[in-house]
């Protein structure tokens, strides 16, 4: 298939997205982002309705529950306003909830960029 060759030539893009700092919620002390959300959404919609990458190939995924409920949303709000579209089928995930899990192209999402935090190791 096209992305398996696409994947094997190219294995990682990385993107530095300009953005403020990560937000910190208050009540589960979680960070998110929602530049980086924004820029994922837009990746993941040119993904689809350009290259016609079918939505199940696609996974989001990051360390961070905020973030993770942020992509939930969006998802939520797609499947809402475009029911016909697959939306359903994008894998949403942190990176602990989907350990094993395989799909051809995988967006990782570190949320933050100038303190790393737990995720520095």
């Amino acid at each position: 298939m096209v992305l398996d060759k696409i994947a094997k030539s190219k294995p990682v893009i990385y993107l530095e997205v300009p953005s403020p700092r990560a937000i910190i919620d208050l009540v589960t002390k979680s960070k998110f982002n929602l530049t980086f959300a924004l820029v994922t959404m837009y990746i993941v919609e040119g993904l689809v309705e350009q290259r016609k990458v079918p939505l199940c190939y696609i996974a989001i995924v990051t360390p961070y529950t905020a973030q993770w409920l942020v992509y939930r949303y969006a998802q939520s709000r797609l499947i809402y306003c475009f029911p016909k579209s697959g939306y359903s089928e994008l894998i949403v995930a942190t990176i602990d909830s989907i350990e094993g899990g395989e799909q051809p192209i995988v967006i990782l999402d570190i949320v933050v960029t100038y303190e790393p935090s737990f995720i520095d190791d």
